[in-house]
């Protein structure tokens, strides 16, 4: 997080930089932007989108790819089917662990450096409640837990009050959290224990009342991750083994940064660096 380390070295303190690097509001007849955003259909509109706009018959979904060879035009890539496809330049947008099993043929050192950046399981749950059910007034956005509460759950958001349209009349929508770093048991957690664990730390925090009338619950084994110190010289060292093998590239959460904003900003600076590649290939 480079800008907070500049704001910790330019004042002495994160919170104060932050105080001092805000500019005051000015009156306005304006109304403020709001603070987040998302999509109206949720966020698989993204990636439905992107699917929508590639030509029929190039795009293969639920297919597990098993390896990458290296040919005299490029790669192949032997996926289930079976089918092979070929391809003069590759573009791996995978979890770290995931692109390092396919790589290590190729270059085994990339692997290892990708193998190396540790991912934390997580959980997340969507709890659904009459607004009569729910004490809490809920005016805010949502909460973060600290772990020196003893619980195991991290966070929780007020999905229907931070967005429009995420409950019907007359309920409120709640987005729990659970797991990371310092909590590896969730990933082998069954999803009925992670329900029943956020409901029992979040009925005194919230004043719940009865059962939800909507639960949904997704473990995400090894998932998020962990850019540790040291994280920057890592990456460097994997872009420099992966010259070795030219017109492979490697982008996703956890590389060069993580969360939505920084994997679409990567994945632009990726398809800039295939394309430039393949350009100059093609005229070569």
């Amino acid at each position: 997080m480079p800008r907070l380390a500049e704001l910790e070295r330019q004042f002495g303190s994160v919170t104060r930089g932050l105080a001092r690097a805000t500019p005051t509001a000015r009156p306005s007849a304006a109304p403020p932007p709001p603070l987040f955003y998302t999509l109206e259909g949720g966020l698989s509109q993204l990636a439905d989108a992107l699917a929508a706009r590639l030509p029929p018959g190039r795009k293969h979904t639920r297919t597990t790819v098993r390896r990458i060879r290296a040919t005299a035009g490029g790669f192949a890539v032997d996926a289930d089917g079976p089918r092979t496809v070929f391809a003069p330049t590759l573009v791996l947008a995978l979890p770290a662990p995931q692109a390092a099993g396919l790589i290590a043929p190729l270059e085994p050192d990339a692997a290892q450096l990708l193998a190396g950046i540790p991912f934390a399981s997580t959980a997340t749950l969507l709890l659904g409640y009459r607004r009569e059910r729910v004490d809490h007034a809920l005016d805010g956005h949502g909460l973060l837990i600290p772990r020196s509460e003893g619980l195991r759950t991290t966070a929780c958001t007020f999905v229907s009050q931070k967005f429009p349209g995420r409950a019907p009349e007359g309920h409120v929508l709640l987005r729990a959290f659970l797991g990371g770093a310092r909590d590896p048991g969730i990933g082998r957690m069954e999803p009925s224990d992670i329900l029943h664990t956020a409901l029992r730390e979040l009925t005194p925090l919230l004043g719940l009342h009865g059962d939800p009338c909507l639960r949904r619950v997704w473990p995400w084994p090894e998932a998020m991750p962990q850019m540790q110190v040291g994280h920057g010289e890592r990456v460097s060292a994997l872009e420099k083994r992966l010259r070795a093998v030219p017109g492979l590239f490697v982008t996703g959460a956890g590389l060069r940064g993580t969360g939505i904003p920084d994997c679409v900003a990567d994945g632009y600076r990726t398809a800039d660096a295939a394309l430039q590649y393949l350009t100059g290939t093609c005229a070569a």
